[in-house]
């Protein structure tokens, strides 16, 4: 039973450490301090500094990548709909630090953590980015670059799984998507 405490001691601190500073802005040595064990228990764990952050960026993503990979994009209101239902329920579920690592990591540019997350996120990041092609080429959606609409949705369901907190997960992500979709779909 020790070394599951251990262990889930160690990835809390570090969820919390690498959403407030990001992976280049935490060594091993406060991770330690912040989960009250030895530095030692680090590398008997996970390794190394870059395998922990894998596998903080994995208890999130993997979960929400299996998902997403399954949901069909021939209608881009409906993927879009279940993305951010999908998204909005695996935030809550993990809470708000992988959240904020997932808002610092899409905006910073720092190359080792970027490499980390593009690992992760490739795949999700290039099915989305289709689905707002598809919908900008139809027509139903404005000409904004997808790049640029993927980050607002990320960051409109990280905003609506933690500040509006009194709501159901589905009335808040009917309103998200509601939101979303007042900004850049074509009337």
């Amino acid at each position: 039973m020790k070394s599951k405490n251990t262990k889930a001691k160690i990835l809390n601190a570090s969820i919390k450490l690498f959403a407030q500073y990001g992976y280049d802005g935490v060594g091993i040595r406060r991770i330690a301090k912040e989960a009250g064990v030895n530095s030692s228990m680090i590398s008997y764990y996970f390794g190394n500094k870059e395998n922990l952050y894998k596998t903080v960026l994995s208890l999130y993503l993997d979960e929400f990548k299996t998902i997403v990979m399954r949901l069909p994009i021939k209608n881009e209101e409906q993927f879009l709909k279940e993305f951010i239902k999908h998204h909005i329920r695996i935030l809550k579920k993990r809470g708000k630090y992988i959240a904020l690592i997932i808002a610092r990591e899409s905006v910073e540019d720092f190359e080792r953590s970027k490499d980390f997350f593009n690992e992760f996120l490739k795949e999700i990041k290039n099915k989305i980015e289709t689905v707002f092609r598809q919908g900008i080429k139809k027509g139903f959606l404005k000409d904004i670059d997808p790049v640029v609409l993927t980050r607002i949705l990320i960051g409109i369901d990280i905003i609506f799984a933690f500040k509006i907190e009194n709501l159901d997960e589905k009335t808040t992500s009917h309103l998200a998507y509601h939101i979303l979709m007042d900004g850049i779909k074509r009337t």
